[in-house]
């Protein structure tokens, strides 16, 4: 299903190594060995997020304007 948003900005929620959960809004620049390959525009750099442990994804809605 990820694979589907490459190129796409969604907004997700994730479970780090320690448990703990973030809301992250991502650009996604590959999906593959279980992970995802994304811009973070959270953080303001890149990251890498295994796929087990993103909890949701929700495509961020562009407004025309």
């Amino acid at each position: 299903m990820l694979e589907t948003l490459v190129g796409r900005t969604v907004q997700i929620i994730y479970m780090n190594r320690n448990r703990n959960i973030s809301f992250r809004t991502i650009e996604i620049k590959s999906v593959g060995g279980g992970r995802v390959k994304a811009y973070c525009l959270t953080a303001s750099a890149p990251r890498v997020f295994l796929i087990d442990r993103i909890i949701d994804v929700e495509l961020v809605k562009r407004h025309a304007g």
